[in-house]
């Protein structure tokens, strides 16, 4: 496989566990109060420990290196954001209990990361149209850092190790499978009843 297919092939590799996801969050409504704290605490499970990881691929990432350390901080904006969209319902985001380890690829964990940032704008704008003048939580409304997806893309289309090829991929499920088990948590968790201050 060429480098240049590598990132058609990765989304491609990963689409199953993609729709699985989307599946399970396209159940929620995120015009309910309740459905909306489904969300956005399965967002903060998933993310939680992302940016210690990606801090410590930022020292050993080599020429890519200034992609965890980009994708850190937009990490900690966005844990930021959760953090102040669960507080209007007296929450605290939940502690995921699976950190990352230094197998996983950075360039898998990121790329999950910014899709999820192109959806996100999407269900901000429905969000907005369907309820006109309600406040669009910010975690939706958080931008990509500049040229970061497009850097993301080059980079995984660089790629033409076959190792490598096959860490990225397996990284990339591996978060899309997070995201997945994180709102399948919160709901089992009395729909969130059990992250209250």
């Amino acid at each position: 496989m060429t480098g240049t297919g590598f990132r058609r092939h990765l989304k491609q590799a990963t689409d199953a566990h993609h729709q699985r996801v989307d599946q399970r969050f396209d159940q929620l409504d995120l015009h309910s109060n309740a459905d909306r704290r489904i969300f956005l605490h399965s967002h903060a499970l998933a993310l939680s420990n992302v940016a210690p990881f990606l801090d410590r691929a930022h020292e050993v990432s080599g020429p890519v290196s200034f992609l965890p350390r980009v994708w850190s901080e937009q990490v900690r904006l966005l844990e930021a954001d959760l953090r102040q969209d669960l507080a209007v319902s007296g929450d605290n985001p939940a502690v995921f209990d699976l950190p990352l380890d230094a197998s996983h690829h950075v360039l898998g964990i990121t790329y999950v990361i910014a899709g999820s940032r192109l959806g996100g704008q999407v269900l901000a704008k429905r969000f907005a149209a369907k309820q006109s003048g309600a406040r669009v939580p910010h975690y939706l409304t958080r931008p990509l850092p500049q040229g970061a997806w497009r850097q993301l893309c080059d980079h995984l289309d660089s790629i033409v190790d076959g190792e490598i090829q096959d860490q990225v991929v397996c990284s990339a499920m591996y978060m899309f499978d997070r995201f997945e088990g994180a709102v399948t948590r919160t709901k089992q968790d009395e729909r969130g009843n059990i992250y209250r201050q």
